[in-house]
């Protein structure tokens, strides 16, 4: 018997090594929220698996025949914007950076100049609140997070006066999640971008 716990113990360690880091404290959820840009508004879900290792965003606009439907997929580095109705897709570099909230150090918290706010009620979710500032292509952005258990629920980013707003609707705690959302079909042509 205690043969086993020195085997399993690797084991679990070599798991959690293929997996990746934990961004999140909850292996999965289902994040529905709307965002404004600049007068624009976007329906979005987020979906996530892995804790936080997978996830995806499907984004509506507009309205029932006119609507234009996306899912991004998530990497570190990347991002792949599908556009499933033309069986097309743009990789570009992820604007803001991924950020582990959980395992927050002083040199990430140097780069981006992140000031911690304190803990604020969003919606009956406890919340830690941060500000940090990012280079948005050549301009500096100022953004606000709502995190919870790790994940950023709700944003607002302020770029020379314009402010991008999500508002955090609801979350669905470790949901079933298709693991078909974070795959780009083969079919899809990608076109790449690169950011200057």
């Amino acid at each position: 018997m205690n043969r086993q716990i020195p085997f399993l113990l690797f084991f679990i360690l070599c798991a959690q090594c293929l997996i990746g880091q934990n961004w999140y404290e909850m292996k999965s959820g289902i994040i529905r929220s709307e965002v404004n840009a600049g007068g624009i508004i976007l329906r979005q879900t987020e979906f996530f698996d892995e804790w936080g290792n997978s996830i995806a965003i499907e984004t509506i606009m507009g309205v029932e025949e006119h609507a234009l439907t996306t899912r991004t997929v998530y990497g570190d580095k990347y991002m792949t914007m599908i556009k499933s109705e033309e069986n097309k897709a743009i990789r570009y570099p992820r604007v803001r950076p991924r950020i582990n909230w959980l395992e927050l150090d002083d040199v990430t918290s140097k780069i981006y100049d992140v000031r911690y706010l304190g803990k604020v009620d969003l919606k009956g979710y406890k919340c830690d609140l941060y500000k940090y500032t990012i280079d948005d292509n050549g301009s500096p952005a100022e953004v606000t997070n709502w995190v919870y258990k790790g994940i950023p629920i709700q944003y607002t980013t302020v770029n020379n006066g314009v402010e991008l707003q999500q508002e955090f609707i609801s979350l669905e705690e470790n949901a079933d999640v298709s693991h078909d959302l974070f795959e780009i079909p083969p079919h899809v042509e990608i076109n790449e971008l690169t950011q200057k």
